[in-house]
């Protein structure tokens, strides 16, 4: 359904909605790992997040077209363990596990008939360490 709008004497035709995917989503489980109350306590936690497709500009199927990015599922991990007795927490992490390339946004220039996308961060590796205090 395209819908027009008049400003200040100009038309313009919008049919999309722009950075919306229809469905997106995350699931996550998190195990806790036995260890003695003295340790403190550790936490395995995984996440799925994922999306459908989407347009990245209002007028994709108007004047901006070729302006639709596909869906992607990313998955991540980490592993988190509270020190026990201590105001430390030390995790190791890994994001963007199945190193899947896609996109998440961009940029419509309909004047001037060029589409940029941004795409994703590379899948990261790292470690935290934090203090509370």
């Amino acid at each position: 359904l395209d819908v027009s709008a008049t400003l200040f004497g100009a038309t313009q035709i919008y049919g999309t909605y722009a950075d919306t995917p229809r469905w997106s989503g995350t699931v996550y489980a998190a195990l806790t790992l036995p260890l003695p109350k003295s340790a403190g306590e550790m936490v395995l936690r995984g996440d799925l997040y994922s999306q459908t497709g989407q347009w990245f500009s209002n007028q994709g199927t108007t004047l901006s077209p070729q302006t639709f990015i596909p869906g992607y599922t990313v998955t991540n991990s980490r592993l988190e363990w509270n020190v026990g007795q201590m105001p430390l927490t030390l995790a190791l992490f890994a994001k963007h596990l199945t190193k899947e390339e896609y996109f998440t946004g961009g940029l419509a220039s309909a004047p001037f008939g060029t589409n940029g996308v941004v795409t994703a961060e590379p899948r990261t590796y790292g470690f935290e360490a934090t203090v509370r205090f």
